[in-house]
């Protein structure tokens, strides 16, 4: 089988750390799949806080995931923080795409397809919106 991959841009406009809990580890004794859908789900929600969004009302739309692409690089122990950097892409879809780095390497990176098609201009209204709001 194939393995996926993600081509992500070379900046992210949003940075959050999160810590990794003895709770998020598998029998591995590392950080379980299941955990790893948490961890990008909160840089997700950080990362809309952060631009005063929310998932059930971003400019006047609810974000429902329909598909979300994770590609494994390393594995990730209790102790670490981890750097959730995110952002937005509008090219053909609307992503949220995320970077999961350690000690400056990549440990995960995600993306996530939250929107169909005729909810895009939504999208670009909330961000010239942010964008003014920030600027105030």
């Amino acid at each position: 089988m194939a393995r996926i991959k993600i081509e992500l841009p070379e900046k992210f406009s949003f940075e959050t750390i999160i810590p990794i809990r003895i709770t998020d580890l598998n029998y591995g004794n590392h950080v379980g799949n299941d955990t790893i859908l948490s961890i990008l789900h909160e840089a997700r929600v950080q990362y809309l806080r952060h631009y005063d969004l929310e998932e059930l009302d971003f400019a006047g739309v609810g974000l429902i995931m329909n598909d979300v692409a994770v590609e494994f690089k390393n594995e990730i122990f209790y102790g670490e923080k981890i750097i959730a950097s995110v952002r937005s892409v509008i090219s053909p879809n609307f992503l949220l795409m995320c970077i999961i780095s350690s000690k400056r390497k990549i440990m995960i990176k995600g993306s996530w397809l939250p929107l169909l098609k005729q909810e895009w201009s939504a999208i670009i209204t909330a961000q010239k919106r942010s964008r003014q709001y920030r600027k105030k």
